[in-house]
Parts: C-alpha cells; sequence; structure tokens
C-alpha cells in the first residue's frame, strides 16, 4: 500500500462516503414526495382553518377526512426516507472498521 498520509486517506474515504449516500438519498429517498406531501399539508391547515372560521361543519369533515388519508400517506413516505439508513449505516461500521484495522 502507498504511503497515504491518515488525514487524506480519511478525507478520500469521507468524500466517497458522502456521495455514496447521496446517491442511496436520491434512489430510494422520497424527497419530492415529500415536499408534495407538505405542500398539502399546508393547503389543507388553511382550508380547516378558514372552514372553522365560517363554522362550515360539511367543509370541516371533508378536510378532516383528507387530513386522516394525508397523515397515513406521510407515515408511509417516512418510513421510505428510513430505508436508506439500513444500507449506510453498515457502510459506516464497515469504513470505520476497515481504518481503525489498518491505522491500528
Amino acid at each position: 500500500m502507498m504511503d497515504i498520509p491518515v488525514w487524506m486517506l480519511l478525507i478520500f474515504i469521507a468524500s466517497g462516503y458522502l456521495y455514496i449516500v447521496i446517491a442511496i438519498n436520491h434512489a430510494w429517498g422520497a424527497r419530492k414526495k415529500m415536499r408534495k406531501i407538505n405542500e398539502e399539508m399546508k393547503q389543507l391547515q388553511k382550508e380547516l382553518s378558514e372552514a372553522e372560521k365560517r363554522n362550515d361543519k360539511t367543509k370541516l369533515s371533508e378536510v378532516q377526512a383528507k387530513q386522516v388519508n394525508l397523515v397515513k400517506t406521510m407515515s408511509k413516505m417516512m418510513f421510505k426516507s428510513i430505508v436508506p439508513l439500513i444500507i449506510i449505516l453498515p457502510l459506516a461500521g464497515l469504513i470505520f472498521s476497515y481504518v481503525d484495522t489498518t491505522y491500528n
């Protein structure tokens, strides 16, 4: 192995790890969908507050039903955002283990 300073090796490993994490989050993450859901939730909150001000019971029940469905979708999307961690965390452990065994 070439005699590379440890700090340089750590920079290369960190950079590679960062690109891998970004690629995994882009492939399996659901950021665009989460943004869309957040926008829908904000819109529903506005509709809900307007219906409450007008005391419109029909609109209130409609908006609350939409909100329940949106919350279910949001929880599914949050689980999808956790999935990349299942890959990323073991990868980090392998990298740290490699650096530890190589330079200790």
